[in-house]
């Protein structure tokens, strides 16, 4: 997919070097997941028991939340429960009301991923495990019960199979329409990734497929990130320079993908937000040292998400949401003169000095 601004540019290694710090969020708890809808116009923000879309903003302190997600409805979120039961509660953001509650999970719920291509969705628990739910029933259409304490999922394009990433060495492949058959193939990815088999650092927090499904995006809880073969499980390259170990929150160092494809990016336990090119093919075991670290604040940015549509992305760090993006992120009128959108008006000094005081951040050209 095509990322682009208004003028229709391409995201390139010059454009990303160019983003900057374009609009803060302020909120007084701590941010536990961000999202995007598919359309780009939407940014989901949850924190202990809020969840909010702009300016809108929807209560859940009875049941609390952590986890959210954009269905394919821009008006429809699902999210984990935190208090009273373990539930996912499907809400409707437009009148504020809960149109389904998905139960079975006895522990706390750590990742939930939509389907791309329908209204099926995986979610996972701290117990390990893992279950297939469909928007429109309230029962789980399958469970894995896997032996990790916190088992990582991925969809890939096709919405056709998805990956569990169980250990810092092992990644099983599953076909959604036979989920009772087991997986149809294990990869099995090597552990000298700067963190050894038995330490606490090599549990892997983040398994996400590149947008043509040929490579897995993996990082463990150093920050050692690579980019392995979705058919082989053979290391394509290693994602360098970002240090992870000093950052001691709650959540896990988040790295990502740009829609395009072309580019990873992810934060770090100094605030800084790095991007590195994406595997190539012939590529085989190379180090891939960042060409763009953006300094956005001064403390640890554990959320990130790349806009879908739109050169921009947005980061948390403590309270806060950050926004980036790219000056061409507006549009030229008749004359010439630029006709700022509101993220890029709002890049002010005020605004970065409030960046400094652990403000959330989001980043633009």
């Amino acid at each position: 997919m095509q990322i682009e601004t208004l003028e229709g540019e391409e995201l390139r290694r010059e454009t990303v070097s160019s983003f900057r710090l374009a609009k803060v969020f302020r909120h007084d708890k701590p941010f536990t997941c961000i999202d995007f809808d598919t359309g780009g116009t939407l940014c989901l923000a949850t924190c202990e028991d809020e969840l909010r879309i702009h300016k809108k903003t929807s209560y859940s302190k009875k049941y609390g939340c952590a986890i959210a997600k954009f269905t394919h409805r821009p008006t429809n979120v699902l999210y984990s429960s935190t208090k009273e039961d373990d539930a996912i509660r499907y809400l409707s953001f437009h009148d504020n009301k809960f149109i389904r509650y998905f139960t079975g999970h006895e522990t706390k719920v750590t990742a939930i991923e939509m389907c791309p291509q329908d209204d099926q969705f995986l979610s996972a628990s701290r117990d390990g495990e893992v279950r297939l739910w469909d928007l429109k029933a309230n029962n789980c259409h399958g469970v894995l019960k896997t032996n990790a304490q916190n088992p990582r999922i991925a969809f890939d394009p096709t919405g056709a199979i998805f990956a569990v990433a169980t250990q810092s060495s092992t990644i099983r492949l599953y076909d959604l329409k036979s989920l009772s058959s087991g997986p149809f193939d294990t990869l099995k990815v090597p552990n000298d990734l700067g963190a050894g088999a038995n330490s606490a650092f090599s549990e892997w927090t983040t398994i996400k497929f590149s947008n043509d499904g040929k490579w897995l995006l993996l990082a463990n809880k150093a920050g050692v990130a690579c980019g392995v073969d979705a058919f082989d499980g053979k290391i394509l390259t290693s994602f360098s320079g970002r240090r992870c170990v000093g950052y001691k929150g709650p959540l896990d160092m988040d790295i990502g993908i740009t829609p395009d494809g072309n580019y990873v990016l992810g934060g770090s336990d100094d605030g800084s937000i790095y991007f590195w090119e994406a595997p190539s093919a012939g590529m085989s075991g190379a180090r891939d040292r960042y060409f763009a670290q953006l300094q956005g604040v001064r403390e640890p940015s554990p959320l990130i998400k790349f806009n879908p549509r739109f050169m921009m992305f947005a980061s948390t760090s403590e309270n806060n949401l950050e926004r980036d993006q790219t000056i061409d992120y507006n549009a030229v009128d008749k004359n010439g003169s630029i006709v700022w959108t509101k993220v890029a008006l709002d890049m002010s000094a005020d605004l970065m000095r409030e960046s400094d005081k652990r403000n959330p951040a989001v980043f633009g050209l």
